[in-house]
């Protein structure tokens, strides 16, 4: 493989991790907006003073704190709690660990490729997380008369206002 070869493959790499590490915090702010629909409808947040200081807090803990908060009001299946382990497990290995664990995958093609594939991997898996937790908060705003349509209006407002 030629220089400018591996060079691409460095580039999709970092592009990968940068992915994915974007995938990461959806999953995050999927999670703080569920515990933020659940405490409002549970009249936990009784003003916006309330509501501002929660969200405060919870934007303070890390992925796994926020899902030991989550899971106090969150009843899923065996399946959904699987996915979204793994998506913590996946989360923290490539924050803290990934390109150390793959440090001599860097000066071959085929590691470079699975570090690639890896990296596409836990892309995936975060989505998944995010769907999976999105549509439970959904479902719970579908309950105070929040619909798709409305949701989606205010995704086109955010996209005008960028």
């Amino acid at each position: 493989m030629s220089g400018d070869d591996s060079d691409e493959q460095h580039k999709l790499i970092f592009a990968n991790a940068g992915a994915a590490l974007y995938h990461a915090q959806v999953l995050e702010e999927a999670v703080t907006s569920f515990i933020l629909i659940i405490s409002v409808s549970k009249k936990r947040v009784p003003s916006k003073a309330a509501f501002d200081a929660l969200d405060q807090v919870l934007r303070a803990k890390t992925l796994g704190g926020l899902l030991k908060e989550a899971r106090k009001h969150l009843k899923i299946t065996a399946a959904a709690e699987k996915q979204i382990d793994t998506a913590l497990d996946r989360r923290n290995e490539l924050v803290h660990h990934f390109f150390k664990n793959h440090a001599e995958a860097f000066f071959s093609e085929a590691g470079r490729n699975r570090m690639i594939a890896k990296l596409e991997g836990y892309q995936s898996s975060f989505c998944t997380a995010a769907d999976t937790v999105g549509s439970i908060g959904k479902k719970i705003l579908a309950k105070f008369g929040v619909t798709d349509e409305m949701l989606a209006q205010k995704v086109e407002e955010m996209k005008k206002n960028a």
